[in-house]
């Protein structure tokens, strides 16, 4: 009774803080649910309800973080492509350079030819062969000189049009020179817009996560323990049940090749690595980092982003699938073009990959909403 009494002040002083009285009331029925042992007494018992709305604004929460997260991918991807581009052109104004100065070096070797040609004709005359061919005293002088005034006719003309090639070369590389550089800028100008934005989304993630109520935050930590528990679960009984195959620890078909093979073990070996938008490895890996990693690591090279791995080899039917064959996730599974994800299939319905921002590197089952497909690189 004295115990009762006791509560019962409490609730008491509860319901005189006006202002705060609800927040706080709601948190005592949560931590009353949560806690062992019986509830407070209580005319009437708040925390089911409260629960229950954290638990719908956690999922919530989850569901927007979560499409935060595929928007960073998204433009993560594009900003690869990007890149990569970039890199290109650098490398391909490096190359124009050089040819416009080879170029250069050749029109004035050209010019110097024509202007002794110029030199030659103003001491000789520029009625030479005429005169030539006026006193050829017959058939055979005349076909001679015929022969003298067109060799020196042709060398004058070649002279003339390997100055004009030469010329329209010079022009020519100094186009691609400056359209190589105008297209730098524009990438350049396109890389930032686009780190701005992934920044953006990031703090705009950040934020959410951290301006949740206490409680809801308390339930997002709980689904995700709940989850990753789940997944570890997964991942030991599909070892276990692989084991005795002594090939990557889920297979349960052999690899389609040894560079798949290599492939595998590569990726697996990066689990447990961060995740990080843009990065290739060795110590961090955004999704098609990833892959791409694994498979230089195999000997066989793959383009930078997941829509242009999407192409980098032949596609399968899902039970086609063996360990190595990328698998595919798009905002439209039935357009490529919309490709922001991809993962290794490792067997047993598994795939190693680099989830997210806040993610390490893990082997988790394939997820069936917006997948795109599989390819299997290479020839294999």
């Amino acid at each position: 009774m004295r115990s009762a009494r006791v509560d019962n002040r409490r609730m008491e002083r509860f319901r005189l803080g006006a202002s705060v009285g609800r927040i706080v009331l709601g948190l005592a029925a949560l931590a009353a649910v949560l806690a062992p042992g019986p509830a407070p007494a209580a005319p009437s018992n708040p925390g089911p309800a409260a629960l229950a709305s954290a638990r719908a604004e956690a999922a919530r929460l989850q569901r927007e973080v979560a499409g935060l997260d595929v928007k960073v991918e998204t433009l993560a991807e594009a900003h690869s492509a990007a890149q990569a581009r970039l890199d290109g052109l650098i490398q391909a104004a490096h190359r124009h350079q050089a040819a416009l100065e080879r170029s250069e070096l050749k029109l004035r070797e050209t010019q110097a030819d024509y202007a002794g040609d110029v030199r030659d004709l103003y001491a000789r005359g520029p009625l030479a062969p005429l005169e030539l061919l006026l006193a050829a005293g017959d058939i055979h002088e005349l076909a001679v000189a015929t022969g003298v005034a067109r060799g020196v006719l042709d060398r004058d003309l070649a002279a003339l049009s390997s100055v004009g090639l030469a010329t329209g070369t010079v022009r020519a590389r100094v186009a691609e020179l400056g359209a190589t550089q105008a297209e730098t800028l524009a990438l350049r100008g396109r890389l930032a817009s686009q780190e701005t934005a992934i920044g953006q989304l990031l703090s705009a993630r950040k934020a959410m996560l951290a301006t949740a109520r206490a409680e809801v935050r308390a339930q997002v930590r709980a689904e995700q323990a709940r989850r990753e528990a789940a997944r570890r679960a997964m991942v030991a009984a599909a070892a276990a049940k692989a084991r005795t195959l002594g090939f990557a620890a889920f297979a349960d078909s052999p690899a389609p090749s040894p560079a798949a093979a290599a492939a595998v073990r590569a990726a697996l070996g990066q689990v447990g690595k961060p995740y990080r938008w843009g990065a290739t490895g060795p110590a961090s890996f955004d999704c098609s980092g990833l892959t791409r990693f694994a498979y230089t690591a195999a000997g066989l090279s793959l383009p930078r982003t997941s829509r242009q791995q999407w192409s980098a080899g032949r596609h399968l039917e899902v039970a086609d699938l063996r360990p190595g064959d990328l698998v595919f996730w798009a905002h439209d599974p039935a357009n490529p073009a919309t490709i922001h994800h991809v993962g290794m299939y490792v067997g047993q319905g598994l795939m190693v990959h680099a989830p997210h921002t806040g993610a390490l590197v893990r082997v988790d089952a394939m997820r069936p909403s917006g997948y795109a497909g599989a390819t299997r690189p290479g020839r294999a």
